[in-house]
């Protein structure tokens, strides 16, 4: 379950808690970063954050997927290298699919645009994501799954 309180006198229930504009009632960057966080699937493992981005990872066994949703949490930006360690040996690359989820303000948002797309090497059980440009409280959301396992 998630639960999101609001301690602003603005963000009454017509808006979810502010996860909806006031006037039009259409999403915000906080709505789709709930969204991403509600789709995480499987066991909860550890996360190692840096001075400013933090975020939660999932595993699920069957099929083989890992599902990230990492934010910066501070005002500043430029890219953001995320590593996953403990993939197996045998394991030699990973499809990643990379979607932003930008930081509206308290204007509407559009649907998390896809970053990217790509297949990347897993060396010694370690796989590394270079995000290009995350920007100040903007978030991103992450599957990656292996090809042949």
């Amino acid at each position: 379950y998630t639960n999101k309180c609001c301690w602003d006198r603005d963000c009454g229930g017509e808006t979810l808690q502010g996860m909806l504009t006031k006037k039009t009632r259409k999403p915000r960057s906080l709505y789709w970063m709930y969204k991403a966080y509600g789709d995480l699937e499987g066991q909860t493992v550890k996360v190692v954050p840096d001075d400013t981005v933090d975020g939660v990872v999932t595993i699920q066994s069957d099929p083989a997927t890992i599902r990230c949703l990492f934010g910066r949490h501070k005002d500043s930006d430029g890219s953001v290298r995320i590593q996953f360690h403990g993939l197996g040996r045998n394991v030699r690359s990973a499809q990643v699919m990379a979607q932003r989820i930008k930081n509206s303000e308290a204007e509407a948002a559009p649907q998390p645009t896809t970053t990217f797309s790509k297949t990347l090497p897993i060396n010694r059980g370690r796989l590394e994501v270079e995000l290009d440009d995350l920007g100040p409280y903007e978030a991103c959301s992450m599957t990656i799954t292996f090809p042949g396992r």
